[in-house]
C-alpha cells in the first residue's frame, strides 16, 4: 500500500476496513481493535459513526450483519440512502482476508496525522516563542510526542539537530539585525534583510507577492 494518502484514498481504506470486518465477523471486528482501530482513527466523521454501530453490533448482538450495523449507525433515522450507504460498503471487500493490512494502514495514517499535528507545534513554539529556552523546552516536548505518537523514531530522526541549527541561525541573524521570511531555502538562496535595506519583490499576479511578504512581516 501506498505510505502517503490523499483524503479521498484514506476515505476508501476506511470504508473496505468496515466492510472486511463485517464480512469476517466479531473475530475480525475483535482483532481490528486489538490493532488499535477505534472511533477516533477514522478520518471521515460518517464511518466513524458506522464503524462504533459495527462495534456494537459485535459486542452486543453478536453479530456484523448490514442490517443490525445499518439500525445501530441510523437509529430512527433509517432512510433508503442511509441503508444504501451501508450496502454499497458491505459490497466492497468479497473476504475478510485483507482485514488486518488495512487495520494497520488506518491505524498508522492516524498516528502520522498526530505525528504531523504535534510536530507543527514544535515549530510553531521555536517561531512565535519569544524566549528561546522556553520555546526550545516546548519544541522538546512535542517532538517526543511526535514520535510517540508516530511509533517510529525514524520519522523525526535529525529532526532535533536540523531545528538546533535552525534556532541557531535565527539567533545569529536577528543578532545582526537582520531578518528572513521563516523560510530556510529563501533565506539561503535570497540572504536576509538588514535594517535600513529595501527589498523589493517583482513577479506576475498571483504568483504569491503578498502571500511572501505577510510571510516576512510575521519572522520579523
Amino acid at each position: 500500500m501506498k505510505s502517503k494518502l490523499t483524503a479521498p484514498e484514506m476515505t476508501e481504506i476506511e470504508r473496505r476496513l468496515i466492510s472486511a470486518c463485517m464480512v469476517g465477523g466479531t473475530v475480525c471486528v475483535a482483532g481490528a481493535v486489538g490493532l488499535g482501530v477505534s472511533v477516533e482513527v477514522f478520518s471521515d466523521a460518517r464511518l466513524a459513526v458506522i464503524w462504533d454501530a459495527l462495534l456494537k453490533a459485535a459486542t452486543e448482538d453478536k453479530t456484523t450483519h448490514a442490517f443490525n450495523v445499518t439500525r445501530r449507525a441510523f437509529g430512527a433515522n433509517l432512510t433508503a440512502q442511509n441503508i444504501e450507504t451501508i450496502t454499497e460498503i458491505a459490497k466492497l471487500e468479497p473476504t475478510s482476508l485483507y482485514a488486518k493490512t488495512l487495520a494497520i494502514e488506518v491505524v498508522n495514517a492516524n498516528r502520522r496525522k498526530q505525528a504531523g499535528i504535534k510536530l507543527g507545534t514544535a515549530l510553531a513554539a521555536i517561531h512565535h516563542t519569544p524566549d528561546w529556552d522556553e520555546g526550545w523546552a516546548l519544541a522538546r516536548e512535542a517532538i517526543r510526542g511526535a514520535e510517540q505518537a508516530a511509533c517510529a523514531h525514524a520519522v523525526t530522526k535529525g529532526l532535533n539537530e536540523m531545528i538546533d541549527a535552525y534556532i541557531e541561525d535565527e539567533r545569529n541573524g536577528k543578532a545582526a539585525g537582520k531578518v528572513g521570511v521563516g523560510i530556510p531555502e529563501y533565506d539561503e538562496f535570497f540572504g536576509r534583510i538588514g535594517a535600513g535595506e529595501v527589498c523589493v519583490m517583482a513577479g506576475r499576479p498571483a504568483v504569491g507577492k503578498t502571500a511572501l511578504a505577510i510571510q516576512m512581516a510575521d519572522s520579523v
